[in-house]
């Protein structure tokens, strides 16, 4: 199975990725009213581009999967992905939030401060730096590192499906509509945890990645059109419009129609395709938070929402972009070139 390259997943990953650092904005403002969805019954644009962010993992790495790929090297390259972007982006913010600090000398050498670090093991989060932030309306450093272990989960669900020869779409969907009960039936509180995480999280951003691998599964059988997908898209606005207060009536319309709409999007945004050379979602996703807590600290008068945004979107492109060419592209090259020289040497 070949993917067509000309697609637009890295332009709505980047949405994606916009969309968070928006909802943020009021967040990390201290504002007690969110994005303009919230404002008017939809859902956050912070939860859209999360959840985008899974379901395209989902259909992304369930077709890596597909194409043969070995347990190892899917293994691997998911921890190329994830860990050096993450690891850099952990010591980096240490590093230069000391700056913010009212003693650097004392911040570097309090041993809370380095515990920060542990945020890339992704299931010891610290949100917290002593001394750092404490004028800000949100103290916590990262507010966007909490979705890491979710995908990580996901990533292993995978892997273990794939070993137990049960990765096929008849058990995804089997899977699927069991975690779409519980969701719908209240099944977890938002305060229950395992691995660290939030079950309710869990069960719902799993079902939105299995969605993906789903609809990876039955590439060439689920047909794509935008005379599908745009009246979709509109049946799951009127959803929210129209759920009467009860978030389980257009719950259910988003749930099951929205992932389609996004992949669909993605299959046929095909003029986009340029963008896919320049991956730097996830750098703008991994620093966009710890950037705007930044601005907030040292530009205090800066309250306009829309000048606040642009900032912020504008200096996580140049980061998110930094982070690719000097962190992540290097290390996916990297690997690239140390399993293809063990490859022949082991034929050999």
């Amino acid at each position: 199975m070949i993917a067509d390259k000309r697609n637009g997943f890295t332009m709505v990953r980047l949405i994606a990725a916009s969309l968070v650092i928006i909802t943020h904005t009021y967040v990390v403002l201290g504002l007690d009213h969110g994005d303009v969805f919230e404002r008017n019954g939809l859902i956050g644009f912070s939860k859209i581009g999360v959840d985008a962010f899974f379901v395209i993992s989902g259909y992304l790495v369930t077709l890596s999967m597909l194409r043969g790929q070995s347990l190892v090297t899917f293994f691997t390259n998911r921890v190329t992905r994830i860990f050096p972007g993450l690891i850099v982006s952990v010591l980096v913010t240490v590093l230069v939030l000391g700056l913010f600090a009212p003693s650097y000398a004392q911040y570097i050498g309090q041993a809370e401060t380095w515990q920060y670090l542990l945020n890339a093991t992704l299931f010891n989060l610290h949100p917290f730096i002593p001394g750092v932030f404490t004028e800000n309306p949100v103290q916590v450093v990262n507010g966007c590192l909490w979705t890491l272990p979710l995908e990580v989960l996901c990533y292993l669900g995978i892997l273990v499906l794939a070993w137990s020869k049960a990765f096929n779409w008849r058990f995804v969907l089997l899977a699927m509509l069991v975690m779409f009960s519980l969701h719908m039936h209240d099944t977890f509180m938002r305060d229950s945890y395992v691995f660290t995480v939030s079950k309710l999280f869990l069960n719902e951003l799993g079902y939105l990645f299995l969605y993906g691998a789903l609809l990876a599964h039955l590439k060439d059988k689920v047909y794509m059109s935008w005379f599908i997908t745009v009246p979709a898209v509109a049946l799951v606005i009127w959803s929210f419009f129209n759920n009467g207060g009860d978030w389980h009536f257009s719950a259910g319309f988003y749930l099951v129609l929205w992932p389609y709409c996004l992949i669909s999007i993605c299959v046929l945004s095909k003029k986009m395709s340029f963008l896919n050379r320049f991956d730097y979602s996830y750098g703008i996703y991994i620093y966009g938070f710890v950037i705007q807590q930044m601005l907030v600290n040292l530009f205090p008068e800066l309250t306009d929402v829309y000048a606040f945004t642009f900032l912020s979107l504008g200096l996580s492109l140049l980061v998110g972009a930094a982070s690719w060419h000097l962190v992540e592209k290097p290390a996916l090259d990297m690997k690239k070139r140390y399993f293809s020289v063990a490859s022949v040497k082991v034929t050999a």
